[in-house]
């Protein structure tokens, strides 16, 4: 009995190290985000996010009309005085560029992924 334990211990061993490796590379938080926009400026409640983190950003509108607010390549566009959801997975660090669109006006801005 003793001598099968210590023949299957590397196996386990081996089996509990497979399965933490491939945790390792999930995503472990989800970043809440505030997305302000008016007609003027936008307002972000955090500036960057680490690598490998779920960002969801929160993207109000308070102005009167409808917006487009666009990150990184995705868009959506929020209603008058409504509120809509824009979650994004960074894997990759860099600056990446916003824009809020309406109304004849255009606000452009920065995000940072660490």
């Amino acid at each position: 009995m003793r001598r099968a334990l210590i023949l299957a211990l590397p196996f386990l061993l081996l089996a509990i190290l497979a399965s933490g490796a491939s945790a390792t590379t999930q995503p472990s938080l989800i970043i809440p985000i505030k997305v302000s926009l008016t007609t003027n400026a936008v307002t972000l409640s955090k500036k960057s996010v680490n690598r490998g983190y779920y960002a969801q950003f929160n993207v109000r509108n308070t102005t009167a009309t409808r917006r487009v607010f666009t990150l990184a390549g995705r868009t959506i566009a929020v209603p008058p005085r409504k509120l809509r959801l824009l979650a994004m997975i960074f894997d990759v660090r860099g600056t990446f560029k916003y824009v809020s669109r309406g109304a004849g006006t255009a606000i452009h801005g920065t995000f940072r992924v660490n």
